[in-house]
């Protein structure tokens, strides 16, 4: 135990001792589970250090970490820590998929570059960023402000999440909170620690404080079951603490949680069980967005509102949550039992449900809103659905039910009664408006003929209504009509007012409607609007409308269809063949999302043809000679691939004969567009709907074409996923078939109308490229390299992906098959100080695997620059040079050889720039100072540029 027989002088002990427990591994990484309140499932982990030292036994944090912060060496500790836990995560598997939490000490911001420590790590072991939890503390922020605000944003911006650890430990957190974004709160377990009442109201305080500013939170230090259920009751969405389990070594957790009962939280379920958490169950507006939160409330949603989350699971309902409210007036409805029981979720199929109430949920799972009314007992509920959050067929939404008979709004239950029962059968949508408080509530609607469920400020309906749904020329006439300071003098003496208005229909186009205003009493109105197309034909018919302005078919009308409308590509050009204009079918085909983009710019500025002199040549004909050009067969890159084409163009002539530019439009061939059949289907990868592997070779030979025929270069760049075999395993492959997808739409995103892009095999791609400069090449791979930081989650699940890059030129061998060969040995020894050091010794030892018993020592490295000149990185090592140096493929693959090598190191960097940068085999006999011995070694260029090899022979004497 902690505090028994301790030496006399135990800080100085810890000292001593420091830099023998991280390399011994007495420093133990324990962890404790995180759990999820709505599921009970295990959603993370926190990550602590314990001290298992040989002579006085387990040392606990209090006990060493003052002690390092005081000596600033505290920074070891928590790299070690840091370390650890990412290496874990790598040899883990399918276990411990969930995020881990880790403390970072104050000083670790001033004594290193925090933020590049835990990148390194957690891309050498290609783990995800959102599995990395960052915890800061209050006094920690405190020690430097502009510093801390720096790291933070470094953090998020790079996909992790960052936590403040101890809210409510200091006096200036609310501060903290105002200065800084943060992605959960961490409660300080104290408050815990004497529940009563008081600290109840604190923590709903905190709680729902959080949700209104969109952070998470998490309690820690809970210990009893009544503390769980309170938090769950409002809201909190994790917790932690010794109901769950104490902190333990990774191994002793993985057994607790099977003992215990507990599951692992499914990482493809993350996001959406956060989705879910940004409720805030305590709030007197649930139904509204946080874009509307700043918008006055009424009266009736100040009250205490009635909730449940009801999750949809395929043919199956379950209550997630349900508060005192919603149970008490749910229970007076015909409504079957879905809310908690004891606070166990009971599943039961759909089919029990009312017909109603399964069409209110199926609006809610597919619109994201739903309302009906329903009378009970003669009274009338409303029943409000909204989703929440959806993962494929899991959908949870947002329920609630309120007893309209008793508003405020509604004097009487008459008032609901007179007329209300016919209105809803003859119109599309009916709206109670109160002039009063300028409030407006739906109290019908036809889902087929409107998409709105107005309710809450007549104001912002209006504005809305106004903008998204009516006509541009009758929105003056809608706001005229609407308008309430003069409703209630308009319709004083007739009692209703009514108008004719074009509005948008769920089918895209613009029906008419009439709108009538009702008035009930003072203030009081219901809106009614039903479909009113045969009323204003009749209408047009009676005053003998025979042609209107809008129905006139104008030049200007037509070329504007023409234009923006119809399914023509069609294009033209100025007398330098630059771009001036094309149709939006032409801007979709080859998905350039503005004019911009191509305007003043010729095909070869755009780069989609691998063979540019036809095009060129025959443009140039027609804007020279005037002839016209009809159907011609080309090839085009689209998205990706070399499609087949057939184009016409044509002259475009002043009103005094002079040419000007040219026109001309284009088309897929039957061919191309018909995708030739099975032909198509056999070019194409079905996964992700780039080219295959035929597909990619079909096309390199048309790029092979240009070279020997124009010396127009290209290159080969092949892409992999790094550790995709590990993805498959933690997230299943349904979840690795997504990250494929995702990846080739990102690779189209980059190149694909420039370039042919396809996936070959797996999780490799390839695509090739012509270049007229270098340059070009480099932004290109620049953009490849930048698609992991622009991808933060697959199929909705934060994640993080790492590719490897290799690339070759086919003037480099001249040669497809010797090309190819390059290009995926430079991408099996791409970023080697970042790659996993199993996958680094599994790509090296495929390419090197015939030096393996060679009877001389050989050795592979790829060169870099370090810190105080050239270094170099040990990709490949064979046995009799593993046996000379005494040292493990684990020891030695991924280092860097000033870290090591025991010869003269700059000597040796110059015989490898000689051979890696120069291309040169060179000789030299260096002097072993530890051995004693002399040594001949002889380097050699591998692979390419910034590759050697080198054999070593020791000189007998």
């Amino acid at each position: 135990m902690a505090g028994i027989n301790r030496p006399p002088n135990m800080e100085q002990y810890i000292l001593d001792h420091l830099a023998e427990a991280l390399e011994q591994d007495h420093i133990k990484v324990y962890v404790q589970p995180v759990v999820r309140t709505l599921t009970r499932q295990v959603c993370g982990l926190e990550a602590l250090a314990r001290w298992q030292d040989p002579a006085y036994g387990l040392l606990m944090p209090g006990e060493f970490i003052p002690v390092l912060e005081k000596h600033r060496l505290i920074h070891r500790l928590d790299t070690y820590v840091l370390r650890k836990v990412c290496e874990n995560y790598s040899s883990s598997k399918k276990q411990f998929n969930v995020p881990v939490s880790i403390n970072l000490s104050r000083l670790d911001y001033e004594l290193c570059d925090i933020f590049e420590v835990v990148d390194a790590a957690v891309r050498a072991n290609k783990m995800p960023r959102s599995n990395l939890c960052i915890e800061i503390t209050e006094s920690t922020l405190a020690s430097n402000e502009s510093l801390m605000r720096q790291y933070i944003d470094r953090f998020r911006s790079a996909g992790y999440s960052v936590w403040m650890d101890d809210f409510g430990s200091g006096y200036s957190t609310l501060n903290v909170l105002k200065d800084y974004l943060f992605d959960e709160l961490k409660i300080d377990m104290r408050f815990l620690s004497d529940f009563h009442t008081r600290s109840k109201k604190i923590l709903s305080s905190i709680v729902h404080m959080a949700k209104e500013i969109g952070i998470q939170t998490l309690a820690e230090g809970v210990e009893t079951e009544e503390q769980f259920l309170f938090l769950r009751s409002i809201g909190c969405e994790k917790v932690q603490g010794y109901l769950f389990g104490k902190p333990m070594p990774y191994d002793e957790c993985q057994d607790h949680v099977a003992n215990a009962g507990m599951t692992w939280e499914p990482p493809k379920l993350r996001r959406y069980y956060d989705d879910i958490g940004r409720l805030d169950v305590l709030s007197p507006s649930p139904f509204r967005s946080e874009s509307k939160r700043s918008v006055s409330i009424t009266g009736r949603e100040l009250n205490s509102i009635p909730l449940a989350i009801v999750e949809l699971n395929g043919d199956s309902a379950q209550m997630l949550y349900s508060n005192q409210a919603f149970d008490e007036t749910a229970s007076a409805v015909d409504w079957p039992l879905l809310w908690c029981q004891n606070n166990e979720p009971t599943v039961i199929p759909i089919s029990r449900i009312s017909q109603r109430l399964q069409k209110l949920l199926e609006d809610a799972k597919t619109e994201g809103e739903g309302k009906l009314l329903s009378v009970y007992d003669n009274e009338y509920y409303e029943m409000r659905a909204h989703r929440l959050a959806r993962h494929k067929d899991i959908c949870s939404v947002l329920m609630n039910v309120t007893n309209l008979s008793q508003m405020s709004a509604m004097a009487s239950q008459q008032q609901l009664d007179d007329g209300l029962r016919s209105l809803y059968s003859v119109y599309e949508l009916v709206l109670l408006i109160n002039l009063n408080d300028r409030t407006v509530v739906s109290l019908h609607m036809d889902r087929e003929s409107d998409h709105e469920l107005p309710t809450g400020s007549l104001l912002v309906w209006i504005e809305e209504y106004v903008r998204q749904r009516v006509f541009p020329d009758d929105q003056e006439r809608f706001m005229r009509f609407i308008c309430p300071e003069t409703m209630e003098a308009r319709a004083a003496l007739s009692g209703s007012i009514s108008t004719y208005l074009r509005v948008l229909s769920y089918h895209g186009a613009y029906d008419w409607k009439s709108f009538q205003l009702v008035r009930i009493r003072e203030n009081i109105y219901y809106l009614l609007i039903h479909s009113a197309e045969n009323e204003v034909l009749e209408l047009k018919s009676a005053y003998r409308y025979q042609k209107y302005a809008d129905d006139a078919i104008t030049s200007e009308l037509l070329w504007e269809n023409v234009v923006n409308r119809a399914d023509l590509k069609f294009f033209w050009k100025d007398r330098e063949r630059r771009f001036v204009g094309v149709s939006q079918s032409f801007l979709n085909y080859y998905s350039i999302p503005s004019l911009s983009e191509i305007v003043g710019k010729t095909d070869e500025d755009m780069g989609w043809h691998i063979h540019n002199d036809p095009y060129r040549d025959e443009e140039w004909k027609v804007l020279r000679e005037g002839i016209t050009s009809r159907n011609v067969v080309g090839h085009c890159l689209v998205q990706g691939e070399d499609l087949e084409i057939v184009a016409t163009k044509m002259p475009l002539f002043s009103r005094d004969g002079k040419i000007v530019g040219l026109i001309g439009t284009f088309d897929q061939t039957d061919t191309s567009a018909n995708a030739k059949g099975s032909l198509k289907q056999a070019r194409t990868d079905n996964l992700t709907g780039l080219l295959n592997s035929r597909g990619v070779y079909e096309d390199l030979y048309a790029y092979i074409d240009e070279y020997e025929l124009r010396e127009r270069d290209f290159a080969q760049i092949d892409i992999a996923i790094d550790d995709f075999e590990d993805i498959n395993a933690r997230y299943g492959y349904d979840f690795g078939d997504a990250v494929i997808r995702e990846t080739g739409r990102a690779l189209l995103r980059c190149c694909g109308n420039t370039a042919t892009v396809g996936r070959v095999s797996g999780c490799y791609y390839t695509v090739l490229h012509q270049f007229e400069d270098a340059k070009e090449l480099d932004t290109l791979i620049a953009r490849i390299r930048q698609i992991p930081a622009e991808i933060k989650q697959i199929d909705g699940v934060p994640f993080s992906i790492y590719l490897s890059v290799g690339m070759a030129l086919y003037s480099e061998t001249k040669n497809r098959e010797s090309m190819s060969a390059q290009a995926e040995l430079r991408r099996m020894t791409d970023d080697v100080e970042n790659v996993s050091l199993r996958q680094l010794i599994e790509n090296t030892g495929r390419i090197f695997q015939m030096f393996d018993d060679l009877p001389v020592s050989y050795a592979v490295y790829k060169i870099i620059n370090g810190k105080d000149g050239g270094d170099a990185i040990v990709l490949y090592a064979n046995k009799k040079f593993l046996k000379m140096a005494d040292l493990t493929p684990e020891k030695l693959i991924g280092k860097r050889v000033s870290s090591f090598f025991m010869l003269s190191a700059s000597n040796w960097f110059e015989m490898a720039e000689q051979a890696g940068i120069e291309g040169k085999s060179v000789t030299g006999c260096f002097h072993d100072v530890y051995t004693k011995r002399d040594i001949n070694i002889t380097a050699y260029p591998v692979i390419g540029p910034g590759f050697c090899a080198f054999t070593f022979q020791i000189v007998m004497s």
